[in-house]
């Protein structure tokens, strides 16, 4: 499985698939669209630097100039976040020329003072340009620290670095848990991951079977493929016992996301 740099991953949070949210496998952190009432083109300019940030978030599609300049103007007040935001700015090339090392410089900034999303994203950017196993491990420990705050995106980035022995040892066992944390969070492609880790056509054990199918059946409510698949593939579908069981819990982890 190759893990690459995200530079989205930052402006959002995790995606809702209590309300089987519309993601797309190679392209899982798409901004959901915002009211209009907050999308509108006045001239205010909120001073507060959270305020700031929130609305250069929710112009990002509309007015990606301005939320350009609200977002500088946070980081030029030291708000961690913005630090995070002027990264993806530099990174992606959007409004500004695109610069990885002045992204970098920026996740750093972020990363340093607690932004979760920074500290993914740096991760993330030393793991694609990495070269040694201590680059990878550099790596990792941001990786981490980004899902030790409960960050999905986080959260299931770990899950992949684990299941392929990326940065770390293979850890199937703890990629799961990762994977599951995220996908209790509400955040799709970590659903996905889980389902097919767990591997409903070959699991021995008929609990996780269950949970493995429950979790395909909600990515692919979202209308992930690769999810789709799975189900459309499994050998024993005929098992209408099992199978009602994985849509009674798909129905409770749903439930007791939309709670969430």
């Amino acid at each position: 499985m190759k893990i690459r740099f995200r530079l989205f991953l930052l402006l959002i949070g995790s995606a809702n698939i209590a309300q089987a949210t519309s993601l797309l496998a190679d392209d899982p952190m798409l901004i959901t669209a915002h009211p209009a009432s907050l999308l509108d083109a006045s001239n205010s300019f909120p001073t507060d630097t959270a305020a700031q940030y929130d609305l250069a978030r929710k112009l990002l599609k509309s007015d990606s100039q301005k939320a350009f300049t609200l977002m500088k103007a946070a980081a030029d007040q030291g708000y961690a976040e913005a630090f995070a935001g002027m990264g993806f700015f530099h990174g992606s090339g959007l409004v500004v020329e695109k610069d990885t090392a002045a992204a970098r410089e920026w996740f750093q900034k972020g990363a340093d003072r607690g932004s979760a999303r920074a500290q993914l994203n740096l991760g993330m950017l030393l793991l694609d340009s990495a070269t040694t196993a201590n680059d990878k491990a550099a790596a990792l420990k941001w990786v981490e620290a980004a899902a030790s705050q409960q960050l999905p995106q986080a959260q299931n980035a770990m899950g992949e670095m684990l299941e392929t022995g990326t940065g770390c040892e293979k850890n199937t066992t703890r990629a799961i848990e990762y994977y599951r944390q995220a996908a209790q969070r509400g955040f799709s492609p970590a659903a996905s991951h889980l389902g097919k880790i767990l591997d409903p056509a070959t699991n021995p054990d008929p609990a996780q079977r269950v949970e493995a199918i429950s979790w395909l059946m909600i990515a692919a409510s979202c209308h992930d493929p690769a999810s789709e698949e799975a189900l459309a593939n499994l050998p024993f579908k005929s098992h209408e016992q099992e199978m009602s069981e994985a849509r009674k819990k798909a129905v409770a982890l749903l439930a007791g996301l939309a709670g969430n």
